[in-house]
């Protein structure tokens, strides 16, 4: 089964992101983060995400 074909003469774009971020342990089941993240490609650009998330049950995977 092909699920995507490629021609010959495809163009291929590529893009590199350079980003850092941070979070912010406020509480046990609270945190807040921020990250800033350019992106070098065809069209540069800088992105900038701030946000908080809330912790309903913390799961450990070790």
């Amino acid at each position: 089964m092909v699920l995507h074909r490629c021609k010959r003469n495809a163009v291929v774009n590529l893009g590199v992101n350079l980003g850092l971020g941070a979070q912010l342990f406020t509480k046990d089941n609270f945190r807040l983060f921020a990250e800033g993240k350019y992106i070098i490609s065809e069209l540069d650009r800088f992105v900038l995400s701030v946000g908080m998330l809330l912790i309903f049950k913390e799961y450990l995977f070790w």
